[in-house]
This record gives C-alpha cells, sequence and structure tokens, in this order.
C-alpha cells in the first residue's frame, strides 16, 4: 500500500512537469540564470526549445554558456539558433559578438551587418548594431569605416557618450584633429563628471602643441580622482615640455608609484632626467620602459634614445 502511494504521487510530479509550457520553463530558466544556476537554465531552455522554440531561447542559452566558458556550445547553440530563425537579427548580433570576443573581427563584421540587414526600418535596433559593427572594424584599424558607423549612431543620438568618446578615438586615428575636441567637449556638455573625458581632451590639447591647456584638464581630472596614474603620467609630460621639470619630475614619480607597469611613464621620467643631467638615471627608466613593452605599443623612440644617451 505505501509503495502504491508513492508511485502516484511520482506520476502526479511527472503529469504536471508536462504540462508546463515553453513560456513557462523559459521564465524558470532566466530565473536559474539571474540566480548564477546556469546549468539548471540550460537544462529548462532545452525543454522550453523541445516544446516551442524561439529565438530568445538560444539567445539565453548560449549566454548560460559564456558563463560557464563552454565557448564552442555558445557557437553551436547560435549556429542552431540561426538555423531556426535565419532573418533574427539578435542572434547575428550575438555571434557577432562572440567573434569580436575572440579576436575575429572579419566575421564579426559580417554577422553585424547580417544584423543590420534583418533589423530593418528599426532604427533603434540598427543603432546598435551599427556601434558593435564600428568597433569591431575599429579593432581591425578600419577607422574610415568605424567613423562611418559612428557617424550613423550620432545622428541617431547625438548624446550617447560611448558613441561620442569612440568618434573622438577614430577621428584621431585618421587625422581629424578638430573632430576629436568636438566630440570629447559634447560628451562633457551631456555629462560634467565623465573625468575620461576630460583626460581625453587634455591629452589632445597636448597632441595639438597646447601644454598649458592640456595641464588644465588633466587637473580636472585629478581634482576629483588625485591617484588618477595616467593624468599624472600626461600631466608631467606636459610640464616638461613646458621646463617646469620639477613639478614634472613630482607628477610622473607619483605615477609610477601608482601604476609601475606604465611603460609610458618610465619613458617620460627618463626625458625629464635627461633635461636634470641625470643620464644615468635616465637610462635606468629607459630600460624599465622597454621591459614593459614600449617598443611594441609606441615605436622606437626609447631605443632610439638609448642609442644616443646610454652607449
Amino acid at each position: 500500500m505505501i509503495k502504491r502511494i508513492f508511485l502516484i504521487i511520482t506520476l502526479g510530479l511527472a503529469y504536471n512537469g508536462i504540462a508546463q509550457t515553453a513560456e513557462e520553463y523559459y521564465d524558470q530558466s532566466y530565473d536559474y540564470y539571474a540566480a548564477g544556476k546556469y546549468k539548471d537554465c540550460i537544462n529548462l531552455l532545452d525543454m522550453a526549445i523541445r516544446r516551442d522554440a524561439i529565438s530568445e531561447h538560444y539567445l539565453l542559452k548560449a549566454q548560460a554558456y559564456e558563463q560557464l566558458a563552454k565557448y564552442d556550445k555558445l557557437l553551436e547553440t547560435l549556429n542552431d539558433g540561426l538555423a531556426m530563425y535565419p532573418d533574427d537579427p539578435w542572434l547575428y548580433n550575438e555571434r557577432g559578438y562572440f567573434y569580436q570576443r575572440t579576436g575575429k573581427a572579419d566575421p564579426a563584421i559580417r554577422d553585424y551587418s547580417l544584423a543590420i540587414k534583418f533589423a530593418g526600418n528599426n532604427d533603434s535596433l540598427v543603432d546598435v548594431f551599427m556601434l558593435n559593427r564600428g568597433t569591431a572594424k575599429s579593432s581591425k584599424r578600419d577607422f574610415e569605416g568605424a567613423y562611418e558607423d559612428y557617424i550613423f549612431c550620432y545622428n541617431f543620438d547625438s548624446t550617447d557618450i560611448g558613441v561620442l568618446n569612440n568618434l573622438a578615438v577614430v577621428c584621431d586615428e585618421v587625422g581629424r584633429d578638430d573632430e576629436v575636441l568636438m566630440y570629447l567637449h559634447k560628451v562633457i556638455e551631456v555629462d560634467t563628471t565623465a573625468w575620461f573625458a576630460y583626460g581625453n581632451i587634455g591629452f589632445a590639447y597636448q597632441q595639438k602643441g597646447d601644454y598649458e591647456k592640456s595641464i588644465e584638464y588633466f587637473d580636472i581630472v585629478l581634482k576629483d580622482n588625485p591617484e588618477e596614474a595616467f593624468a599624472l603620467s600626461n600631466k608631467s609630460y606636459s610640464n616638461y615640455k613646458l621646463g617646469n621639470l620639477k613639478a614634472a619630475l613630482k607628477d610622473v614619480n607619483k605615477s609610477i608609484e601608482l601604476l609601475p607597469a606604465n611603460a609610458y611613464a618610465y619613458r617620460n621620467r627618463a626625458l625629464i632626467y635627461i633635461e636634470m643631467g641625470k643620464t644615468k638615471k635616465a637610462c635606468s627608466d629607459m630600460e624599465m620602459a622597454l621591459q614593459e613593452g614600449f617598443t611594441q605599443r609606441y615605436g622606437k623612440e626609447v631605443i632610439n634614445l638609448q642609442k644616443k644617451y646610454c652607449h
């Protein structure tokens, strides 16, 4: 008798499980995802897909595999979703994002382009996919192509800080110097607390040779972020160019103390030491700059300085 009652209860539970709809499975799987229970999320999504698959099931399943670092399964899931929904823009966008993160710019650009195509006249979606495609183009140094995509996004929403900053970056790469400052100033018009933009404005003025103006903007950053190592290093370089060697050395020393791995700061301090006639210390800093990868990131300037002062 006891065994029979247990069997009836078990069957009842099984029946209730079968009665769940795909939508109910999806809702519960989303809760599991939010709770970090990614394997449970995937199991329920598989049930939802068997009941009545929709593209959102594949998207969430791919994201769960990403959290589990199962990237082959992630890509397999997106491919399965696109086999069923070959005109779903979000699936192409998600796959493009996967390719972009794994350093495969060309397939990422292809998928973002398909996402744009299938977004049709939905400009708010196209804006998202254009921004992503612009970033993928930028990663393969197609800055003109990235500029075109970002301009679309700018025309859609001229107050998007991410778009404005990205435009400034690619304008710097293609020599649109006046536009660099224009877009960065627009960032701080939108958000006066965007300290990164003040730092970028300072750097832009520095590149134009307006060192006093650049220091004004680095000081804005340092007022609220006194331990921002890059602002300290850049301010140091501007003071060096103005001949304020004592102030320059003070700031670059603090920058290196805060961020010892900054190759650019060692190069800056080497230049200051050269002006102070402290060649031995300059050569030591040049060696540190090279160890921290200066040449790979910025070119052969430090190597040329070594040849001139250290041999």
